[in-house]
């Protein structure tokens, strides 16, 4: 589908079967409307309308209410997070932070808080006998999961016109950073980053 919608890509974006439109007028989109039409049709491709949303000022995509101007999780990716339960094995362990990996940019030091599990989720297959949960990533799993669920989870995309800034930070266990804007006297924050440091790294 990504290289059938070539000719569309300047306003045009493709996830898997998914069609995102983006334009900034009515007429615009319009004229957009028409040509990505155009193209399926050359191809005997059409729509259903069911599934269509045109002319809307928010859509949801990959689990993720999307705007002009911000994107945040839907109610019910918060809900998925609010019903996992606490891990108790090696894989239960990694299915968890593989399934919140991709909110990190939303949570301000996401690898520092999440580093006590981080610490037992390393281990090779035939050392899997050595993990252990204990208190340190009970309160980290249910940290995260109070973050991911009462937090203002959304960011705002850059505005333009306003300067970007870069913050950065770190300790011993990770390192982290955020990328913002003071706008009209309000912080917007586009992007949080954190990693945490390996046990080399935290040498230094």
């Amino acid at each position: 589908m990504s290289k059938l919608m070539q000719p569309c890509r300047a306003f045009c974006h493709v996830f898997l079967d998914d069609i995102i439109i983006c334009s900034k007028s009515f007429a615009e989109h319009i004229h957009h409307l028409k040509s990505v039409f155009e193209t399926l049709a050359k191809e005997k491709l059409v729509f259903n309308a069911s599934k269509c949303e045109l002319a809307v000022q928010r859509v949801v995509l990959l689990g993720h209410k999307v705007s002009e101007t911000s994107i945040e999780p839907t109610p019910d990716a918060i809900q998925a997070i609010l019903d996992l339960q606490e891990p108790h094995t090696l894989k239960e362990t990694n299915q968890f932070l593989g399934g919140i990996a991709y909110y990190r940019k939303f949570v301000p030091n996401f690898s520092h808080i999440a580093a006590p599990i981080h610490k037992v989720s390393n281990f090779i297959k035939d050392r899997r006998h050595f993990f252990k949960w204990t208190v340190k990533q009970s309160n980290a799993f249910h940290a995260l999961k109070r973050l991911l669920t009462t937090a203002p989870l959304f960011f705002h995309f850059p505005v333009d016109g306003f300067p970007l800034h870069f913050a950065t930070d770190a300790n011993g266990i990770a390192t982290g950073g955020v990328l913002f804007q003071n706008v009209n006297g309000q912080c917007h924050n586009p992007f949080h980053h954190s990693k945490v440091l390996s046990p080399v790294e935290q040498k230094y």
